[in-house]
């Protein structure tokens, strides 16, 4: 908690309050290792521009050799109660941050799999009673997947992902940027993540 303090105190040099990008990296195996690290670039390109990153990682696919150790210890549904929480805790954080966060601008943000499971999220409001995520205490205004899952299948799953969500009166908007790979939304100064920047940004109205 420390150590994401001094981070946002850092890059919050917009005046007024900040809103708040709830950020799940891309994962795999290695879920626990690769969300602060590849979330690090992103975090920096977003705090002058009025949006604080907020960093959070999960439990990601079990590996062979955790097989034996109980469902508990990684995959699903650890990663969902991991990312509940996670978005949950923006409330606590704007307590106590050094700077003045607006938890009620929080938008959701990942990349691969982290996209996947912001998408999720985004939607938990609409989960059963007894479904994992259920009852979330923060209502996000969006979510912004950046190459998600459905990016490493045919991109017209993704097309699809859009008319359903449409034609279900949910706003959702299908970005396509020429020349970019599965990880160049990853890279600041990369068109991809100019534009995942910038639909940031406007749902979080600036």
């Amino acid at each position: 908690m420390a150590d994401q303090s001094a981070q946002l105190s850092r890059r919050a040099v917009f005046r007024g309050a900040l809103g708040v990008a709830v950020l799940g990296a891309g994962a795999g195996a290695d879920a626990a290792l690769a969300g602060c690290g590849a979330a690090e670039k992103p975090g920096v390109t977003t705090g002058p521009y009025g949006v604080a990153v907020w960093a959070i990682t999960y439990r990601g696919t079990i590996h062979p050799d955790q097989r034996d150790r109980g469902p508990a210890r990684a995959g699903w549904p650890a990663a969902g109660y991991d990312v509940a929480a996670g978005v949950d805790f923006v409330p606590h954080l704007a307590e106590h941050a050094p700077v003045d966060l607006d938890g009620q601008r929080t938008v959701l943000l990942g990349h691969s799999a982290g996209g996947h499971l912001a998408t999720w999220a985004a939607s938990r409001s609409q989960l059963e009673e007894d479904q994992v995520g259920a009852h979330p205490t923060v209502k996000p205004l969006g979510c912004v997947s950046m190459a998600g899952v459905y990016d490493l299948i045919p991109a017209h799953q993704a097309r699809d992902y859009v008319s359903a969500a449409t034609a279900g009166h949910d706003p959702a908007e299908l970005s396509v940027v020429a020349n970019a790979d599965h990880n160049s939304w990853t890279v600041p100064d990369h068109p991809a993540w100019s534009v995942a920047r910038g639909h940031v940004l406007e749902l979080v109205g600036l």
